[in-house]
């Protein structure tokens, strides 16, 4: 038996890794909806943002998402807070 046999994953494995990964999109997703609606109101909450999505290492891709989601409903507190966290990402070098 070859290295390559010993570390190739069956399909019911790649499925698991797949199913987990998008549970963990799907949960820090909800987590960033729920950080931006009290970011509208505390600044205490939008610090507690920006940490999570500079630790979360998917700061891109969910800031994204919640942007085009916030236009779809036209929230503008929304976008002000999301346009705060990303200008702070970008100078903190998390974002280019």
């Amino acid at each position: 038996m070859t290295d390559s046999d010993e570390t190739r994953l069956t399909a019911p494995q790649l499925r698991q890794i797949v199913e987990e990964f998008k549970l963990k999109a799907i949960q820090d997703i909800n987590t960033l909806k729920r950080l931006i609606k009290q970011s509208e109101a505390s600044y205490y909450a939008l610090y507690r943002s920006f940490l999570f999505l500079k630790l979360c290492g998917n700061a891109a891709v969910l800031l994204q998402y919640a942007r085009q989601e916030a236009i779809s409903l036209t929230a503008k507190d929304s976008l002000s807070v999301l346009d705060s966290l990303k200008s702070h990402l970008v100078n903190e070098t998390v974002l280019s």
